[in-house]
């Protein structure tokens, strides 16, 4: 049975943060609650303005 963390029919899953900080406390999260589903980042402080 394929590992589906990296298959390449994976779910993504994206997070938009306006705080660096967040984006690997996040991508953990996700790993740990939603396995199957590949987590990335936007990055965008400018969001807060």
């Amino acid at each position: 049975m394929p590992d589906q963390t990296t298959s390449a029919s994976a779910r993504k899953l994206a997070f938009i943060h306006t705080v660096s900080g967040l984006v690997s406390e996040f991508e953990g999260l996700a790993k740990e609650h939603m396995p199957g589903w590949k987590p990335f980042a936007i990055l965008d402080e400018s969001l807060l303005r």
